[in-house]
């Protein structure tokens, strides 16, 4: 893990962040394991389909860092419990 990417990952799990989302979703994160799984992708990476769920997530989030990024190029999340053209949330600048 490059020291970037350990930062990241401090970040989120930080007595801080954590309290934050907490209070954001209104649920204690108290007790819970955090784990925080930061990924840099380049030209041609991707993520194989998967299951939040599997690894007993309460909570799950993807933070795109790339500007001006184009739908043709990927990166779409594929939500797979819906059955609608709204199951894929295109990447986008958070």
């Amino acid at each position: 893990q490059t020291p970037f990417l350990q930062k990241v990952h401090d970040v989120f799990t930080s007595s801080k962040s954590l309290d934050f989302v907490s209070d954001w979703l209104e649920m204690d994160t108290f007790g819970y394991d955090t784990v925080a799984a930061p990924s840099h992708y380049r030209s041609g990476d991707y993520s194989s389909p998967h299951n939040d769920m599997d690894y007993q997530r309460n909570v799950a989030f993807i933070w795109h860092l790339s500007k001006n990024w184009m739908p043709e190029w990927g990166g779409a999340l594929y939500w797979t419990q819906e059955n609608s053209e709204h199951a894929y949330i295109h990447a986008s600048f958070n």
